[in-house]
C-alpha cells in the first residue's frame, strides 16, 4: 500500500495489524479493504456522536483486496499540513480521485491525534479530536 514504508506513516502499519487481526477474529472471509472501510465507518459514527449527531452510515461489502499498490515510492515527501500543498499532493498521487473522495479522506484526520512515535509528529490536528467536524480544514486554511 502507498506510503506505508515512509516514516511519516509509521502508525499505519499498527493500523493494518489491527484491522488484519480483527478480520482473521471476526471475519476471516472479508476482504482486508472491506474491514478498513468497516472500522472507517464506525469511527466516524462514534465521532458523529460525541458531538451530539447520531448518523449510521449504510455500509455495503464486496470490495476486492489489490495484489500490488500503485505505487513503491516510499520516500515520496509528504505535505506539511498546508490546503495548496495537499491539494495539489492529492491530484499528483491519486489522479482518479474525486473531490468528495478528497474531502473524505482528508476530513477523517478531524479524528484523533498524532503521535511522536507513529509519524514524528505530537497532538491533535484541531481543537476537538473526538468529534468530526471542520476544525481540521480551518485550521489548513488558516495556516495558508
Amino acid at each position: 500500500m502507498y506510503g506505508l514504508g515512509h516514516g511519516r506513516n509509521r502508525g499505519l502499519n499498527a493500523a493494518f495489524a489491527f484491522a488484519k487481526e480483527l478480520r482473521s477474529t471476526l471475519a476471516p472471509e472479508a476482504s482486508l479493504a472491506d474491514i478498513i472501510a468497516f472500522i472507517g465507518k464506525c469511527s466516524i459514527e462514534r465521532g458523529l456522536s460525541n458531538g451530539g449527531r447520531i448518523v449510521v452510515i449504510d455500509y455495503r461489502d464486496g470490495r476486492i483486496d489489490c495484489d500490488h499498490p500503485e505505487s513503491t515510492d516510499n520516500d515520496i515527501l509528504l505535505p506539511h499540513g498546508r490546503i495548496a500543498n495537499t491539494s495539489k499532493f492529492l491530484c499528483e498521487i491519486f489522479p482518479t480521485m474525486t473531490t468528495r473522495e478528497s474531502v473524505a479522506l482528508l476530513g477523517a484526520h478531524s479524528l484523533g491525534r498524532l503521535h511522536e512515535h507513529l509519524s514524528g509528529f505530537l497532538g491533535p490536528l484541531d481543537a476537538s479530536p473526538s468529534v468530526l467536524d471542520t476544525g481540521y480544514f480551518r485550521n489548513m486554511l488558516s495556516s495558508g
